[in-house]
C-alpha cells in the first residue's frame, strides 16, 4: 500500500479510482489487524496524498490509530488537527499538550506549543491555520507517524 500511495503521488495523479485502489490495501490490512494503526494512518494520509479532502471514515479511522498509539507524536499531531476541524477545542488542546510539553519532541513540541497559544488566543480556526507542510514535515523529521522517510 505505501509504495503504490508513493507511486501515485509521485506521478501526481488525481484519478480517484487509482487512489480508492491505493486506500484497498490500507483497508484490507485493516481487516487483517484491525488494531494496526499504520494501516489506519496510512489509509487517512492517502487522502492529502491525492490532494483531497479526507472522509469521515478516514477522520474516525486517524482517531482510531491515535487511541492505539496515543504514545506517537506524529499521529498525536494529525489527530488533534482533526479535532480542531470537528472544533472539538478542549481534546484537541489536550493532545496536543502532550507533544508541546515532551522533552524529547523537538520542532514538534515547539509547532504544538504554538499551535495551543494560537488555540488559546483565538480558537479552533487560528490553531488551524498554524497546521501547514512545515508541521508535516517536522512530524517526519522527528521520527513520529508511520512515515519516517
Amino acid at each position: 500500500g505505501r509504495a503504490a500511495m508513493r507511486l501515485a503521488a509521485s506521478v501526481k495523479t488525481t484519478d480517484p479510482a487509482r487512489w480508492r485502489q491505493v486506500r484497498q490495501y490500507f483497508i484490507a490490512a485493516n481487516r487483517i489487524d484491525p488494531d494496526n494503526a499504520e494501516a489506519l494512518q496510512l489509509y487517512y494520509s492517502s487522502f492529502a496524498a491525492s490532494g483531497t479532502e479526507p472522509t469521515k471514515n478516514a477522520e474516525v479511522a486517524l482517531l482510531r490509530a491515535y487511541e492505539i498509539t496515543p504514545f506517537d507524536l506524529g499521529t498525536r499531531m494529525t489527530a488533534a488537527m482533526v479535532l480542531l476541524h470537528r472544533h472539538d477545542a478542549a481534546h484537541a488542546r489536550t493532545v496536543l499538550a502532550t507533544v508541546a510539553y515532551n522533552p524529547h519532541a523537538g520542532n514538534l513540541g515547539k509547532a504544538a506549543s504554538l499551535i495551543m497559544d494560537a488555540l488559546d488566543k483565538g480558537g479552533p480556526d487560528a490553531a488551524l491555520a498554524l497546521f501547514s507542510p512545515a508541521t508535516d514535515d517536522a512530524t517526519k523529521k522527528d521520527g513520529a507517524g508511520p512515515d519516517k522517510s
